[in-house]
């Protein structure tokens, strides 16, 4: 373990492996969120590290979900250009842990496929916070012309959405369908699994159903989705 502290003249070596084993709500959305929008170290690195990087303005929604997993190192990088907002990035750096996330959940793939490991990790009554998730990480809302209304997950253009596409199916029927598009400010292709109208709400409903409850994840995707209710 890289994370030791002084105590009483010896030095004491945290585990975060076992706190990435105690199963609760936010567990599940921290897994989901690193499935989507985290970086971990390749299993044949020198330097093992996980990181999570997202704009500092959600600090206030990641900050305290992330820090009842584990002890996350939180650091506010101050960008230096006009083009990209200050970042959050909550990073660990431990080899036991990036071996559970790398191996036995097969997060080692996660920008190829979603992991039915992490998928068979995470109890069923806890699946809304998994997908919640990574929705928060890589998902999105949008309203169209004619009151249109959809929600998105996106990803890289070789990506492969059967296990996510089945794993939601069990959930809820949102007639998901998978787009490719491509990506103007960076000339690059990606592809996106995608629900539209009466499709999306159900998924959306689903992830949401205790987010006023539980306070876990971002309010501001949950908010565009009751926007679509009341209207």
């Amino acid at each position: 373990s890289k994370f030791c502290g002084q105590k009483r003249g010896r030095m004491v070596t945290y585990d975060y492996l076992s706190d990435f084993q105690k199963m609760s709500p936010e567990l599940a959305y921290v897994l989901g969120f690193i499935s989507g929008d985290g970086w971990i170290s390749r299993p044949d690195a020198n330097y093992y590290q996980i990181m999570v990087t997202n704009k500092i303005s959600d600090r206030i929604y990641l900050e305290p979900t992330f820090m009842k997993v584990t002890n996350w190192q939180i650091k506010h990088k101050v960008e230096k250009t006009n083009f990209r907002q200050d970042q959050i990035r909550f990073t660990i750096s431990n080899k036991a842990l990036i071996n559970f996330l790398n191996e036995d959940l097969d997060l080692k793939n996660k920008s190829k496929y979603f992991s039915q490991k992490l998928i068979d990790f995470i109890p069923e009554h806890l699946h809304q916070y998994l997908l919640r998730g990574l929705f928060d990480a890589d998902g999105g809302v949008y309203f169209g012309s004619e009151r249109s209304f959809s929600c998105d997950i996106a990803s890289n253009k070789d990506f492969d959405w059967t296990t996510l596409k089945n794993f939601i199916n069990t959930k809820v029927d949102s007639n998901l369908i998978v787009v490719n598009y491509h990506i103007k400010h960076s000339n690059s292709d990606g592809s996106r699994i995608k629900a539209n109208g009466f499709g999306a709400a159900k998924f959306l409903r689903y992830i949401y159903q205790d987010i006023t409850k539980d306070n876990i994840g971002f309010t501001r995707k949950f908010i565009r989705y009751v926007r679509f209710l009341e209207n």
